[in-house]
């Protein structure tokens, strides 16, 4: 073919996504599927001729491989229909009417695209021309390339890229002149296609995949859209854990149905990719659309294959061989009541903890003493999840020793016991008190003094943790000891209860 436009992998989240989602929606007009090649997938525009009965090359193919997606043609009218045909597709997910019938943007065009007329945003790339000083000849930032025309790059194309003004609790590495050019800015017309979303009035959380690998983002983005083949127009992956706000927990939500739907499908390609490590980062954002978009909270996950192998590690079997996972179960549990709101703040930081493999202990302790008044079933169900999921963190995500972590549950178990037996509430509420070394031996010594006779078959076990304990560890110890304490309490309480409800009966 005679011409041909090649458009480079930036190493841009954003920008690449864009190249995947300009592919998929080209391709998608192609008679046949695309064809593997050794230069990665090509497919070739073929029309069905009526009169002669034969199939007719238009002259044009798109190729993508690990590197570039590259347009090829032979006459600029066909590739200005393909692409006009390619944009204007996405009406359905960004144009809608509004109460005055008017169309202008709805969903996602609403979040991205507000701050310009519809009119410029269908602009396409061929048409761009040197006028008003807006569009001039120089180097992309984004793709490297030269000699197109460029021009300072907005909100509309990267939402990294809004003013700094807006952002609520970060700041982008995108400040400054950014330059970028028409194919760039075209292909970012695509990237929202190739989110997974959930939009809440003017709120909007998103999660981005990236690869470094235009051909292996591409099987990401197929796949996990095939496990969620069902959405609707506010989310595009079902939810699986009540009440999430904030974008962390959202993650760990789509994490969980993601991993649900692989195991209602018995999808093995699926599961192959979700520990194949293939998604080298995933970036989530959060924000509120209004004259187009404020960033409130901004994380990139670096290190996914370690988290889907952490998941998948917390499943276990019941005794009637019902399958659960006890991380998924003890992030469900992290929420609290606030007259009438829910609150998720505490599970929020769970969830930022688990990605970034920071210590829970703490958390979970000062989550149990101030919940765990035992007054249904489900609360022991609870405990049984934590219980398993703090033995598999802190021995697989922080290397602790197994001696070391017995201890800690064999000294909470005591302390739990004690509280249950003498009805000593305060024993959990001084502990989770404790705010020093010092004040952790005192607290020992005194259970060791008070509780000699309940303690003392086990008196060597306290010795040997006061043994273990220094200024670098022991405030690990003192979160394990108070989760294992509380635990420990609710199972005693519970099973109290039950019998009660026997001799009731």
């Amino acid at each position: 073919m005679q011409n041909s436009v090649v458009l480079q992998r930036t190493g841009d989240f954003w920008i690449d996504l864009g190249l995947i989602g300009l592919w998929r929606t080209v391709t998608a007009r192609s008679k046949d599927n695309p064809l593997r090649t050794n230069d990665g997938l090509k497919a070739q525009f073929i029309l069905e001729d009526d009169i002669f009965e034969k199939n007719v090359n238009i002259g044009l193919s798109i190729t993508l491989s690990s590197t570039v997606l590259a347009i090829e043609y032979d006459d600029n009218n066909i590739l200005n229909q393909e692409l006009a045909e390619a944009i204007n597709s996405t009406k359905l997910h960004y144009l809608g009417k509004t109460k005055t019938e008017k169309i202008w943007w709805q969903d996602l065009g609403r979040v991205f695209f507000s701050n310009q007329k519809p009119t410029v945003f269908f602009e396409l790339p061929t048409s761009i021309i040197e006028k008003n000083g807006k569009w001039k000849i120089g180097i992309c930032d984004f793709c490297g390339t030269d000699k197109r025309f460029i021009k300072k790059a907005g909100a509309g194309e990267h939402p990294l890229l809004v003013v700094p003004g807006k952002f609520s609790s970060f700041y982008s590495n995108l400040i400054g002149d950014i330059k970028i050019c028409n194919w760039c800015s075209f292909a970012t017309k695509f990237s929202p296609l190739n989110l997974f979303y959930g939009i809440n009035g003017n709120s909007i959380t998103v999660i981005a995949m990236e690869s470094d690998d235009l051909l292996d983002l591409l099987e990401v983005f197929g796949n996990f859209s095939r496990l969620f083949a069902q959405s609707n127009r506010y989310r595009n992956f079902p939810t699986v854990m009540r009440f999430t706000k904030y974008p962390l927990e959202s993650l760990l939500d789509f994490l969980f149905a993601t991993i649900q739907e692989v195991e209602k499908k018995r999808d093995l390609q699926g599961k192959s990719l979700l520990q194949s490590g293939i998604i080298s980062k995933v970036h989530v954002l959060q924000g509120a659309s209004g004259q187009g978009l404020s960033i409130n909270r901004y994380y990139v996950i670096p290190n996914m294959p370690k988290v889907f192998d952490f998941i998948s590690a917390c499943q276990w079997l019941s005794k009637d061989q019902k399958l659960y996972n006890c991380l998924f179960e003890t992030a469900r549990s992290l929420i609290s009541k606030r007259r009438a709101d829910i609150e998720t703040v505490t599970r929020e930081e769970f969830a930022r903890r688990i990605f970034y493999n920071k210590d829970v202990s703490d958390l979970l302790e000062e989550f149990l003493i101030a919940n765990f008044d035992v007054k249904s079933p489900i609360k022991q169900f609870i405990s049984l999840n934590i219980d398993k999921f703090i033995r598999l963190y802190t021995l697989n995500q922080m290397g602790m020793d197994s001696y070391q972590l017995n201890i800690a549950q064999q000294i909470g178990h005591m302390i739990g016991a004690l509280s249950a037996e003498h009805d000593q509430k305060s024993l959990l509420y001084n502990l989770r008190s404790i705010g020093n070394l010092n004040s952790l031996i005192a607290f020992l010594n005194q259970l060791l003094v008070r509780y000699i006779d309940d303690i003392k078959p086990d008196g060597r076990t306290f010795q040997i943790l006061l043994d273990e304990i220094n200024n670098m560890n022991w405030y690990t110890y003192k979160s394990l000891i108070g989760i294992y304490a509380v635990l420990k309490y609710i199972e005693l309480k519970f099973q109290k209860q039950e019998q009660m409800v026997k001799v009731d009966a």
